[in-house]
């Protein structure tokens, strides 16, 4: 379970003091726009692994899990799916409402202060 994995992440992290930024997009299964996404997103996630030299932890959160979420005090406050977010430390520092394909994604990542 990605989510599970993710919580795991974060709680080595914060046991070794390190700061970490995640792009991160909250969905659903069953959300036909996060669906029609999806391939734009993994597209976007190879090519900032393939060609960007980053830190960024790219993440897909499923809010069924949203508990375990909460008790991480990592942003949980989704009103709809897909919500991109990207979360410093577990807190919202920026939100991404715009197209959702590969190249407005990348460059919205560009654009932010992080």
């Amino acid at each position: 379970n990605n989510l599970e994995e993710y919580v795991e992440f974060l709680d080595w992290q914060r046991s070794q003091n390190k700061q970490n930024t995640v792009f991160a997009k909250y969905f659903s299964p069953g959300c036909p726009a996060c669906i029609a996404m999806e391939s734009e997103w993994d597209d976007m996630c190879k090519d900032i692994d393939d060609k960007y030299n980053t830190d960024l932890i790219l993440a897909q959160i499923d809010p069924t899990g949203m508990s375990k979420l909460e008790k991480t005090a990592t942003y949980s406050d989704v009103d709809y799916v897909p919500s991109i977010v990207i979360l410093k430390n577990g807190k919202k520092i920026a939100e991404y409402d715009g197209p959702k394909n590969k190249d407005n994604m990348i460059e919205f990542l560009l654009k932010v202060d992080m």
